[in-house]
């Protein structure tokens, strides 16, 4: 690895304004040079561009900061605009409310160093405000088996990624507005396999009273949910009818889809929740264990009707 590779750490942000100080500044706080700062100003209302802006040439002098504004697409769009936009060899996501921990990129990137086939690298995120929950991956350096997609993932700011293995991947989905960074995962694991773990905590993220799980957003989060489950079966059909691998994770996709299914009719949703186990139907292999379930799931809907 080049003593000079260029981190481009890529911000999507709507409306951050009050918030993106934080972690504009756990960018520049990183021990690793050089870096490329990224951000993404996806339609904000309240000035956030303009921060940013004012931030990069008063605060931060030394980090190359390119600021695209562009109308309001969501997250997984702005997050495209970025790659393009970027010119490092590694690709760091970062939402606007997160923060990196000072050592986070330079940790990393030994990892990969000591890892060169390995695509992508990742570390335990912690909720700030809140529970301490952590994200992860279960184990040291893994192989990404398909199987592991479903059940799996990472916070998208625990992520470090060669920009190659980006391209590769495909970038974000944009109708997976609330589940796009799954999706990603998903396709990084598909299309590029091997990834490297690191037990220590690297980045933080924060929930918000607008970001709780009412009977609205959750109805929103569940559909980017089955969208994003769609998106991984059509992975899953990219694989050799054999795959065990693959028959595994349609089992694995059939217990998620169910699992949407049961959200859906928690609120009241008796309309997609059928449609959910419908889908789970047809994605899961015959005899697989998720059957049983599934057979459950249909009998408690057909209660909810009588």
């Amino acid at each position: 690895m080049s003593p000079n590779a260029v981190v481009s750490i890529v911000v999507p942000a709507y409306n951050r304004r009050g918030l993106i100080r934080q972690t504009l500044d756990s960018v520049r706080a990183q021990r690793y040079r050089p870096l490329e700062l990224v951000v993404v100003d996806d339609g904000s209302t309240d000035g956030t561009a303009d921060f940013v802006e004012e931030w990069s040439w008063s605060v931060a002098p030394d980090v190359r900061t390119i600021l695209l504004r562009q109308a309001n697409q969501g997250a997984s769009a702005a997050r495209n605009a970025g790659i393009e936009a970027s010119t490092g060899d590694f690709l760091q996501f970062l939402d606007s409310d997160d923060l990196l921990a000072p050592d986070k990129l330079a940790v990393d990137l030994d990892l990969l160093a000591a890892h060169p086939a390995a695509p992508y690298t990742w570390c335990r995120t912690v909720q700030l405000g809140g529970s301490r929950r952590h994200h992860t991956y279960l184990g040291g350096p893994i192989r990404a088996l398909p199987h592991d997609v479903p059940k799996h993932n990472w916070h998208i700011s625990g992520l470090l990624v060669r920009s190659a293995a980006v391209k590769r991947s495909g970038g974000f989905a944009t109708d997976c507005r609330r589940s796009g960074d799954w999706e990603f995962a998903a396709r990084l694991k598909f299309r590029c396999g091997y990834g490297v773990f690191h037990p220590r905590v690297g980045s933080s993220y924060r929930i918000h009273q607008d970001e709780q799980l009412t009977k609205g957003p959750l109805n929103q989060y569940l559909d980017a949910r089955e969208r994003a489950l769609l998106h991984i079966v059509r992975l899953i059909d990219e694989l050799p009818s054999a795959d065990l691998g693959g028959r595994a994770a349609r089992d694995q996709l059939c217990l998620e889809m169910i699992r949407c299914a049961l959200g859906y009719l928690r609120i009241g949703n008796l309309r997609a929740g059928t449609r959910c186990l419908s889908q789970a139907e047809s994605i899961m292999p015959r005899g697989a264990p998720a059957e049983r379930l599934h057979r459950l799931s249909k009998v408690a809907l057909t209660k909810l009707f009588d």
